[in-house]
């Protein structure tokens, strides 16, 4: 049975912004331009969502960049539009920025990572790109030195992982 994903966002945190889907066409033009073939369930999660938005990055990036209109945060307060300019990147766009930021850095190759979401902090959550998954396996990338984090999330994971530490960060600040 495949995964309802915006309900199962919803559930966990009501406030998020959930877009409306992308297109097919749309997730091949970012998979040709990063050179990754996404895997299934993150195929899935986009043509459902194109994009989940919340107070800091984003869980998962839009395909394509968008300016961002002004918004209400998890506490009520009004952003005016522009505040968090990382909201108007897209897969494509955070990708080739942080592959281009990593590419001598802690002895990594960052060549085949695909940047999906960033958290609180503006660490990149992603996968290596591995042909034939089907199942996305998230992993967190260092935003100061490059390194991987040795933590590995399934999608649903990764994101009820993402949504819990906003929901802390929004209570706790």
């Amino acid at each position: 049975m495949a995964t309802d994903w915006r309900s199962l966002v919803l559930r966990i945190e009501p406030r998020l912004r959930v877009t409306g889907p992308a297109t097919a066409e749309q997730i091949s033009a970012v998979e040709r331009a990063v050179g990754a073939t996404f895997p299934a369930d993150l195929r899935a999660l986009y043509l459902q969502t194109d994009g989940i938005q919340d107070d800091g990055f984003g869980p998962i990036l839009p395909l394509s960049g968008r300016p961002s209109g002004s918004f209400v945060d998890g506490r009520g307060r009004t952003w005016p539009a522009g505040t968090f300019p990382a909201h108007d990147y897209s897969v494509r766009q955070y990708t080739e920025l942080q592959r281009n930021l990593w590419q001598d850095d802690a002895g990594v190759d960052h060549g085949t990572f695909v940047v999906i979401g960033l958290d609180i902090g503006g660490s990149p959550f992603g996968f290596f790109a591995a042909a034939g998954d089907d199942a996305v396996r998230i992993r967190s990338i260092a935003h100061d030195d490059g390194s991987v984090d040795d933590v590995t999330f399934t999608l649903e994971q990764y994101l009820r992982h993402y949504i819990d530490e906003c929901l802390w960060f929004n209570e706790n600040g």
